[in-house]
């Protein structure tokens, strides 16, 4: 995987979930974070800590997944999970909440699609 690609699906994820907000909603959200620049410039810095989490995960469980995509299973769905989460609190996420998400989404994501450990 790589940060530009993850980058892509997070937007692509944010605009999805974005379109089915209410113009109300929409707005509160442009409030918090300002328009699809600024959403952009956020997210290429969640971008880089999801790969790096990512990796981190795929290595510790000895991972190579034979199915299943993790930008379209995983990134874009995050993207979907970052509007809700600032439409919902008012604010961006930590990091630290971030990188929590990612995870156990990383996690879930292994398990479901039947990853196989490496062996060397």
């Amino acid at each position: 995987m790589t940060v530009n690609v993850t980058g892509m699906f997070l937007f692509s994820g944010y605009q999805s979930a974005m379109n089915e907000f209410s113009e109300e909603a929409q707005e509160k959200v442009r409030t918090v974070i300002g328009g699809d620049l600024e959403v952009a410039k956020s997210l290429s810095h969640y971008a880089f800590v999801a790969e790096k989490v990512c990796n981190r995960v795929f290595d510790e469980m000895n991972a190579f997944c034979v199915g299943g995509v993790w930008e379209y299973e995983v990134a874009e769905d995050a993207g979907q999970w970052f509007i809700l989460f600032v439409n919902d609190r008012g604010r961006e996420p930590s990091d630290q909440e971030w990188e929590q998400h990612i995870e156990g989404v990383t996690r879930k994501f292994i398990q479901a699609n039947y990853c196989e450990e490496v062996v060397l």
